[in-house]
């Protein structure tokens, strides 16, 4: 790690001498890092939080705020003695202060934005010369675990003037960036496209889990409790994820123990697991079946995941789903949930089947194999018993 860290400085030392006439003079890149009536004067810095469609962030979190540090490297000309910035302060952008995003985010997705004007305004240069400075985010993991921080880091390359009356002032602007994760590209300054960033952004993620629950209750005097009943259950996969496995997704079916079942950190009261654990691919309809009293469960599933459910077609009974859709309760009439998504709250489809009765016709057909049999069997023991009632007649 100490070693890329060399290869970084030395290659902003090598870059200054090039970057100062350019600083000074000013330019306009194809990447952005110009204007056409000159360079870049000012460190605006950008934060964007976005989160799945269906995550409330909690009210501890709205009034907390992120940190950005700014921390000095070197100057060219190297000045003697130490180089001390005393008003050299972090940036802070709070979260209640972030506005939403209009302009056309995906549909199942919310992004709050915010900024801070020049990151660079207050600070009292000590010299002209070209600063360097690394620029990073500040993850704070004790605010939420499930708040995921960009692992951006920004190199900013200052050019300061002096003017007549001995005023220093920012001449111009020169930002690169570096990720952890390309840190063995040619240069390991520039993004994984090899460009220069057009400005200063850092974009942070908040996930959140939930779960779903499918069961089967089995009603009527004439239901089969002890059948087994076919479902195929399609997911949709949620923008974001933390989960390195997303593409796959695992679910177990538990057993009836007592009315009272409930999810706690991930696993289920009063339900027994049965059978092996069931692979589900986001995309994929795949079956499975439950018995009177069994249930699917996940766990951990991304909120804004989607979901449908279709039960396979069993004429002989009545068939109804009470839906939770993130705590919203309603019912479904029929075998098929329609597109539903995960939300924070409850989530669930409990299928009833009722078979209370059949017509004659329906039993006769149902039973028409008990009924030859019987009437074969009838006809054997009658034409049994004609004979012998024959050979006694003779005798």
């Amino acid at each position: 790690m100490k070693n890329k860290i060399f290869g970084i400085m030395l290659v902003v030392v090598l870059m200054l001498g090039t970057l100062a006439p350019v600083l000074a003079n000013g330019y306009d890149d194809e990447n952005g890092n110009g204007e056409e009536n000159g360079p870049i004067t000012t460190l605006e810095v950008t934060k964007n939080l976005r989160m799945n469609e269906g995550i409330t962030l909690p009210e501890d979190l709205e009034d907390a705020r992120f940190e950005f540090q700014l921390e000095f490297i070197e100057v060219n000309p190297a000045l003697v003695g130490e180089v001390i910035f005393p008003n050299l302060d972090s940036g802070y952008i709070y979260i209640d202060d972030m506005n939403p995003v209009t302009s056309s985010p995906p549909t199942n997705v919310v992004v709050l934005t915010g900024s801070i004007d020049d990151l660079l305004a207050g600070i009292e240069w000590p010299s002209a010369g070209t600063y360097t400075f690394r620029l990073s985010e500040v993850a704070n993991t004790s605010l939420s675990p499930d708040m995921i921080y960009d692992n951006a880091i920004y190199y900013v390359v200052v050019s300061v003037h002096t003017d007549a009356e001995g005023y220093r002032f920012v001449a111009g602007v020169y930002i690169m960036y570096e990720r952890p994760s390309v840190l063995d590209d040619e240069t390991g300054l520039f993004g994984s496209d090899g460009n220069k960033p057009e400005q200063v952004v850092f974009t942070n993620t908040f996930l959140r889990d939930t779960d779903l629950i499918i069961s089967k209750t089995v009603d009527g005097a004439m239901g089969d409790q002890t059948a087994p009943f076919r479902f195929e259950l399609e997911l949709k996969s949620a923008e974001f994820s933390n989960r390195s496995d997303e593409d796959v997704y695992t679910a177990h079916i538990y057993e009836y123990v007592d009315e009272y079942c409930e999810i706690e950190e991930g696993y289920i009261t009063n339900r027994i697991r049965v059978g092996e654990p069931i692979t589900f691919v986001p995309g994929e309809p795949t079956e499975f079946s439950l018995r009177h009293g069994q249930m699917l469960v996940f766990t951990k599933l991304p909120v804004s995941t989607g979901w449908r459910v279709i039960e396979d077609d069993y004429s002989s009974y009545v068939t109804n789903i009470e839906v939770i859709e993130n705590g919203v309760a309603f019912s479904v009439p029929g075998r098929d949930t329609d597109n539903r998504v995960l939300g924070e709250g409850v989530n669930s489809a409990e299928f009833t089947n009722t078979f209370d009765s059949v017509p004659i016709t329906g039993l006769i057909a149902q039973n028409l194999p008990l009924i030859l049999v019987g009437l074969a069997a009838l006809g054997f023991i009658t034409m049994t018993v004609a004979n012998k009632r024959r050979e006694a007649t003779q005798e």
